[in-house]
């Protein structure tokens, strides 16, 4: 029997790994479930309300979403405020949980999404060749796919890269040209 994709399964994946389970027996140990439990949910199963509110409190969230997103309460039942939130990736969490300024983590989330479109934009391109190149020399296909990775990833990294090293050291010499003509202790230097 295949496994079934559902919109639980998948965010119930990506929010586990993202929070720092990455095995289904970590992410059942915390729930207080049997890892078979966890590996079904993953495989198209719908959770017991029982679960649900396990799962509620371990992710620190209210039930509502997961109800909707599990099947059990139709989605248009919920206000906008109880929405399902998007899963968060281990990569989100861990700009969230860094010591960094908010602006920092701003830019940082922003890098991200561009770099996410980017990653996006290159599986679409490389699907499509994928597709275009049914039938044809298989050497063929990979010397397409190689140019069009090359191609993409040192051109858009690199202004990627480039704008969030900017952005963050223009946030950081801010507070050094404030004070741009004052010595040591705030002195004002003569030149």
């Amino acid at each position: 029997m295949e496994a079934t994709s559902t919109p639980f399964a998948d965010w119930v994946t990506t929010t586990g790994r993202g929070l720092g389970y990455q095995t289904d027996a970590q992410l059942a140990a915390a729930i207080g479930v049997q890892q078979s439990t966890v590996t079904r949910w993953r495989s198209g199963s719908q959770p017991s309300i029982k679960h649900l509110v396990s799962l509620a409190e371990v992710f620190g969230m209210k039930i509502s979403p997961l109800l909707a997103m599990s099947g059990h309460v139709p989605p248009e039942l919920l206000n906008e405020a109880e929405a399902p939130t998007p899963p968060v990736t281990e990569t989100v969490r861990r700009i969230q949980e860094s010591p960094l300024s908010e602006r920092q983590k701003a830019h940082l989330f922003d890098y991200w999404s561009r770099r996410l479109a980017d990653e996006r934009e290159r599986l679409w391109q490389i699907m499509e060749l994928i597709e275009e190149a049914e039938g044809t020399d298989k050497r063929t296909v990979g010397d397409r796919l190689q140019q069009a990775l090359l191609t993409l990833t040192h051109s858009n990294i690199t202004s990627h890269v480039v704008t969030l090293l900017s952005n963050l050291f223009a946030l950081e010499a801010s507070p050094r040209r404030r004070s741009a003509g004052k010595g040591r202790l705030g002195q004002t230097v003569k030149g």
